[in-house]
């Protein structure tokens, strides 16, 4: 069962966003990631944990800052300093006065914007999907207690509540899988000839 998960993130990921050459030196990370991001996210699952361990920021933070640390001194290595902020900010056939406006806009996307952007998606789809299960179970619990005649209708809303459940594990894995393949497009645009 590990083994098919490597494999799908390495073919899947890996490979598409990197090519073979590239993919084989950014695979551990890559993997790594997405298999600590999907433990992580089912963690809600375990009974008495009832939250994902990425619907807090430190999780998700730290995994985007490192991999805007990897992208970032990957880009480097490959152009140098000056070479990289170039690649990266200065995109060809640009006319040359758009550039005063075009690489302040790309400095703050490449080194604030794209691993904000990991973080925050990460966190916040995981506490999404835990606030709507919390207010769908309240429901339940809110209609079984009335005793009113709305209480016919809160079988309704627990099984609402199992539905999104199962949705919520739909979520996990594609919230991994969505955070590993803008890593690895990231990493790939460091690395790139052109931008």
């Amino acid at each position: 069962m590990v083994e098919l998960l490597f494999e799908f993130v390495e073919k899947n990921i890996v490979v598409n966003a990197l090519g073979e050459k590239d993919g084989k030196r950014y695979a551990p990370w890559l993997i790594t990631v997405f298999v600590l991001i999907l433990v992580m996210n089912l963690g809600f699952m375990v009974p008495g944990m009832n939250m994902s361990g990425t619907a807090v920021i430190g999780i998700p933070l730290l995994l985007a800052l490192s991999t805007f640390v990897i992208y970032v001194v990957s880009g480097i290595r490959k152009f140098g300093v000056g070479g990289y902020l170039k690649n990266a900010t200065m995109p060809p056939g640009v006319p040359g006065v758009v550039y005063i406006l075009l690489i302040p806009i790309e400095l703050i996307q490449v080194f604030v914007v794209r691993w904000a952007s990991l973080a925050i998606r990460l966190l916040a789809n995981m506490i999404g999907g835990h606030m709507i299960i919390v207010v769908l179970i309240g429901l339940t619990h809110a209609l079984v207690i009335a005793l009113s005649a709305l209480t016919v209708i809160s079988p309704l809303a627990a099984g609402l509540s199992l539905l999104v459940f199962a949705f919520k594990i739909f979520v996990a894995a594609l919230q991994a899988f969505i955070f590993t393949i803008l890593s690895a497009v990231y990493i790939q645009m460091a690395i790139a000839e052109d931008h």
